[in-house]
């Protein structure tokens, strides 16, 4: 589990060039354990890399399907280690307050049932499916939640469960 806020972040590296019109998300894992943080939020963060790269072909091969339609960007997230601390966090660009957050695909891979209801949870199974069939079973992105703009939170389910 894990505590999201409202971060400002100053002097952010501008070769990263991440916009962040609404501002930025900095998420805390609750743990208790001593040094641990650093291992969650790096599983984190590799997540949404892989998810984020996946999404990238995909709304490539997406554009060439006729009524497809564009599919949401998939937020990038990055490792913060705490001023003065050796406690770690991640920041994400802040999701449009204004958009209904929803979640489209649980964790098992399976959509919610808006997600059967709706063009864009179609979608979203869409791409759950095919990072399944590119990878060659490799890796089921899933936990698929957003917005019509962006997704955020992925998870990835792997054949060797690490």
């Amino acid at each position: 589990m894990r505590n999201c806020y409202r971060a400002e972040i100053s002097n952010f590296p501008k070769e990263f060039d991440v916009p962040a019109p609404n501002g930025w998300v900095a998420k805390v894992h609750r743990t208790k354990e001593p040094g641990k943080t650093y291992d969650l939020c790096r599983k984190d963060v590799q997540t949404q890399a892989i998810a984020q790269g996946l999404g990238k072909i995909f709304r490539q091969k997406a554009k060439g399907i006729r009524g497809f339609g564009e599919f949401p960007k998939i937020l990038p997230t990055f490792l913060v280690q705490r001023q003065g601390t050796t406690e770690f966090l991640t920041v994400e660009p802040m999701i449009n307050p204004s958009n209904k957050y929803r979640k489209f695909i649980n964790n098992d891979g399976l959509p919610t049932e808006f997600g059967r209801s709706c063009h864009l949870g179609l979608k979203c199974l869409a791409f759950v499916h095919w990072t399944l069939v590119f990878t060659r079973g490799e890796f089921l992105i899933c936990d698929v939640q957003g917005t019509e703009n962006a997704l955020t939170d992925l998870q990835l389910a792997s054949v060797d469960r690490k």
